[in-house]
């Protein structure tokens, strides 16, 4: 779930070469499975339709945050915990 495409972080310089290894499906604002979770309002699917779609549908996900922070943990921990 990307909601932020350029990064401190550099997250997405991370995945890009993640993608060369591997399937990576990217979600949100800046990935090319948008349309599945789109905050369009004409296909909105809900967060939580969402989480439930992906939850189907992997095994894995994988959370990597924006910002460089001492001791932070991205809501999204909690919110796949959920």
């Amino acid at each position: 779930m990307v909601s932020h495409c350029q990064t401190e972080s550099r997250r997405e310089d991370y995945v890009s070469e993640l993608k060369r290894h591997m399937n990576v499906d990217v979600y949100g604002d800046c990935g090319e499975m948008e349309e599945e979770c789109s905050k369009n309002p004409v296909t909105f699917v809900s967060p939580d339709e969402c989480y439930r779609m992906i939850e189907s549908k992997y095994k894995f996900y994988l959370s990597f945050e924006n910002a460089l922070c001492t001791d932070y943990v991205t809501e999204k921990f909690f919110d796949v915990l959920n």
